[in-house]
């Protein structure tokens, strides 16, 4: 057996440790501190633990790695990183290194070392530990495994970073995982390098996640400050037109443009309340944009505007498009008409549009004053007839529009929209003797047919296979999620509805549906927020991002559209082939959780359909046939959510 020989100089300095080290720690052990003029009780141990002791006390391999772990924290490379780090985020780094073991020398170390973090006197303190674990304990070293651990001293260095103490805890064990794993080393000083490498990356990571949500609170900022100008610059908007509106004194059919905005309709009668409640908005622009945070169907294009002009200078109300504009002062014309009652005209008007257009609402055939028929898309060659009040047929067609727009006419007048731009929202107003104006606007008619044959096949077959996935990831549970997501990865090989990476995992380790079984890893990433369930499904779509908004737009019930023709809208989609998908939050619900539909086509389901009788003011619903994974059951079915519940969930079809 070859020994190791030591100098006298290496004995000495082992017993000015002793005396330095080894009191200092018993004392920080007793349950009471010693005070001057107190006597010491007898201590008695036995002869085993005397030699123990003693033992302890000569096992220079130990003290000397706990040394060495001593010089790692002092690593030049270490400390010049630490010492920018402390400029740049006004947070000290104070790295220690111990040996995690309960044998004498280690023990010593390891708790003069942590001491070092309470006695600090800087508060902003982040504690960078470098930790090494004994392969074994027994007999002398025989190699050790290491890992990161990164610490607060207090509160406010999570604050001064921005970032959360479970972020940081994730990033360091993430970067030891790693960069060090599951190597063994003999000795610190042959792990030198690769931790103190180590322990920068983790460092550099923290710095630029830090970084990362600072710029985003920045940014949130200046989307705050932009969505207020453009609050206050829409109202002016407003407030111009309804004054323009007052001057003139009443609608004149020879200027029918001036009718800027469908929210004014039929309230000349009520400018002075429309001016009143728009000054006092204006006054109030912050009370505005809480009511509008609040109410969770607001529509989502005052932060689609907001973001288009991030980074550029005010105004920006006059840089939007003339539809945006619009729908900006549809979404406050709620808050500036409070107070005004708008009448309902007795007489009604039957309208049939052909050739390549239908209504907003295509099953209603009936219209009156308070009506608003919505186009936004139209070519040359449509038709429509409207009944005036005597019975008599109107036909119009696509001849002379431009000369014969707001003029008044008599049964059998002619109008020609050819020259109006595609796919660019235009309204256009009717005067017929004896009513008042009809602003109307039309859609481009669908055309499509139900898919069949193979192509119905292949579908079904994807929406079982979404089906039965959910039912093998959670068979006694909700696994809409996973059943959902599956379906639409099945049926467009696009794995968007997946999350993204687990927190804390390498970039090709997350969990997806059951496409490849509860307890098994999957490859499969996608856009949604960790850990992907149907609330972080919901709360993404309210946030617009690259690759999610580029695959999915929302589907949205129009103001003049009945829910029965809105639901029918969605059951033509799914007919004809297309996947649409509908969440709510768990907010909207009386269950704990959000839950998440995907419709399918109307021939996939049994039995007959699900109706809702006297329901929102309606006397007949028809709801579509979906994919229901939200309980013990996962199955195609009529959809099937609670009656107080169905108007809360938002529509998206996937375009890609």
């Amino acid at each position: 057996m070859i020994s190791k020989v030591y100098s006298p100089a290496f004995y000495l300095i082992l017993w000015v440790l002793l005396l330095a080290i080894v009191p200092q720690s018993h004392a920080q052990q007793a349950s009471v501190s010693p005070q001057e003029g107190d006597t010491l009780d007898n201590v008695t141990i036995s002869e085993a633990e005397a030699r123990n002791i003693m033992k302890g006390l000569f096992d220079l391999p130990r003290l000397t790695h706990s040394l060495a772990l001593g010089r790692i924290a002092k690593d030049e490379r270490l400390t010049a990183f630490t010492d920018g780090f402390m400029q740049r985020n006004n947070i000290q780094v104070l790295t220690i290194g111990y040996i995690d073991s309960d044998e004498f020398w280690p023990r010593i170390f390891r708790q003069q070392r942590l001491n070092k973090i309470n006695k600090a006197d800087n508060d902003n303190l982040l504690a960078a530990k470098i930790i090494f674990v004994p392969a074994s304990t027994e007999g002398p070293p025989t190699g050790y495994t290491t890992r990161l651990e990164l610490t607060g001293k207090t509160s406010t260095v999570y604050e001064l970073l921005s970032i959360s103490q479970a972020e940081v805890d994730s990033i360091a064990a993430s970067t030891s995982q790693q960069q060090l794993g599951n190597a063994t080393f003999a000795t610190p000083n042959e792990a030198k390098e690769t931790v103190v490498s180590a322990l920068i990356a983790a460092l550099q990571r923290v710095e630029e996640s830090s970084q990362e949500e600072k710029d985003a609170i920045a940014a949130d900022a200046s989307l705050e400050g932009i969505r207020k100008i453009i609050i206050r610059e829409t109202l002016e908007a407003a407030k111009a037109n309804v004054e323009e509106l007052q001057t003139i004194g009443s609608l004149d059919p020879l200027n029918l443009n001036t009718f800027k905005y469908e929210c004014f309709a039929g309230k000349e009668e009520s400018y002075e309340i429309l001016l009143d409640n728009t000054v006092r908005l204006l006054n109030d622009v912050d009370g505005l944009m809480s009511k509008i945070d609040a109410d969770e169907s607001s529509p989502t294009v005052l932060r689609t505007a907001s973001l288009s002009r991030l980074g550029m200078p005010a105004p920006h109300f006059d840089q939007l498009t003339d539809g945006i504009q619009k729908l900006l002062v549809e979404m406050f014309c709620e808050y500036m008409t409070e107070g005004i009652q708008t009448p309902v005209a007795e007489e009604s008007y039957i309208a049939y549009v052909e050739d390549n257009y239908f209504l907003v609402a295509p099953q209603k055939k009936e219209f009156n004053n308070a009506d608003t028929i919505i186009v936004h898309e139209y070519l040359t060659g449509f038709t429509i007839f409207l009944k005036d009040p005597d019975g008599k047929v109107v036909e119009l067609d696509t001849l002379n529009f431009q000369g014969l727009k707001g003029k008044r006419l008599s049964s059998g007048f002619a109008l020609d929209i050819e020259d109006i731009q595609k796919q660019v929202t235009k309204e256009f107003s009717i005067v017929i003797d004896g009513l008042e104006p009809i602003q109307l606007f039309l859609y481009k008619k669908v055309v499509y047919q139900d898919i069949t044959g193979d192509e119905l096949t292949e579908y079904e077959e994807d929406a079982n296979n979404g089906v039965g996935d959910g039912e093998s990831w959670n068979p006694a549970g909700y696994a809409c999620n996973n059943a959902v997501r599956a379906f639409v990865y099945y049926h467009n090989m696009d794995a968007v509805l997946f999350p993204e990476t687990m927190p804390g995992q390498p970039d090709d380790f997350r969990y997806g549906s059951g496409l490849s079984g509860p307890d098994d890893p999957t490859v499969l990433k996608g856009e949604i927020s960790w850990d992907g369930t149907a609330d972080n499904i919901w709360v993404d779509f309210q946030q617009p991002g690259d690759d999610l908004f580029d695959t999915f737009t929302e589907v949205s019930k129009h103001s003049s559209e009945t829910w029965n023709n809105f639901f029918n809208r969605l059951q033509y989609e799914a007919n004809k082939g297309s996947v649409v998908v509908g969440v709510v939050h768990s907010s909207n619900r009386t269950a704990s959780r959000g839950h998440i539909v995907a419709v399918v086509p109307k021939s996939l389901c049994s039995n007959d359909q699900r109706t809702l009788t006297d329901w929102k003011g309606e006397k007949k619903v028809l709801l579509p046939c979906a994919i229901e994974a939200g309980g013990n059951m996962k199955e195609i079915a009529w959809f099937k959510q609670a009656q107080s519940e169905v108007d809360k969930y938002k529509w998206y079809k996937y375009e890609n």
